[in-house]
């Protein structure tokens, strides 16, 4: 196998299917296969591993990695070329139109038109879109869970990439990030008992995760749907 300092560019076929990944050859004894951020498949060998060793190390595993990738795809809610997007767990497909309304956008049945051209445009009519929702849904839903827990906190909403809401206990101000009203209904509830349960118990020790079961019981299986997502 050549030697290289960086990677190459290369396909297995599978079924007939090329699947690209990048290869990694480096002075390791331990060889494996990830899928990055950005869903890019990364082969690392040995650079002693033969070339048969290695290349059936690749075919056995890259598979399984295209269908992790293919099925994160499958299940974003904001789809990053934003053909569609998600509102409270149903799907609205998205159109671009090119006419005279600089930054609109309308809502008709499950459609959404984005008047507007450049994609940075289109980003931040989606998150208009985003915050709208998100003001009309979740401030009844989070003075409920207020009321039920006998707590109270200040309640506000950004667009956050990393994380779906942050309490800061001290100031009793709990944010919210608009991707979180791209899932159901159920999934609300949970962030909101989440960050809200932070006022009583700052931290994810196990009083914390005690607390939130009594009133969440199946949180872990909200937790486990809405990580999938992001």
């Amino acid at each position: 196998m050549t030697k290289i300092t960086d990677y190459q560019i290369k396909h297995a076929y599978i079924n007939g299917q090329p699947i690209m990944y990048k290869l990694f050859v480096k002075s390791t004894l331990n060889s494996y296969i990830k899928v990055t951020k950005n869903n890019e498949i990364h082969v690392v060998v040995s650079k002693w591993m033969s070339e048969k060793v290695a290349s059936d190390f690749i075919k056995k595993n890259i598979l399984k990695m295209h269908t992790h990738i293919v099925n994160k795809q499958n299940k974003q809610l904001i789809d990053p070329n934003f053909n569609y997007i998600y509102l409270l767990n149903e799907r609205y497909e998205i159109s671009s139109l090119l006419t005279n309304y600089r930054r609109k956008y309308e809502i008709i049945g499950k459609k959404i038109y984005l008047h507007c051209n450049k994609t940075s445009d289109k980003l931040f009519l989606i998150k208009k879109i985003l915050l709208q929702y998100c003001q009309n849904v979740i401030p009844n839903m989070f003075t409920k869970w207020e009321k039920r827990m006998n707590l109270k906190a200040n309640l506000s909403f950004k667009w956050m990439t990393s994380k779906l809401g942050v309490c800061y206990s001290s100031s009793k101000k709990i944010v919210i990030s608009l991707r979180l009203i791209c899932c159901r209904k159920e999934a609300i509830d949970y962030l909101i008992v989440h960050e809200l349960s932070h006022l009583i118990h700052p931290h994810h020790q196990k009083p914390f995760w005690n607390y939130v079961s009594s009133l969440i019981p199946n949180w872990k299986e909200i937790r486990q749907e809405v990580t999938k997502y992001w």
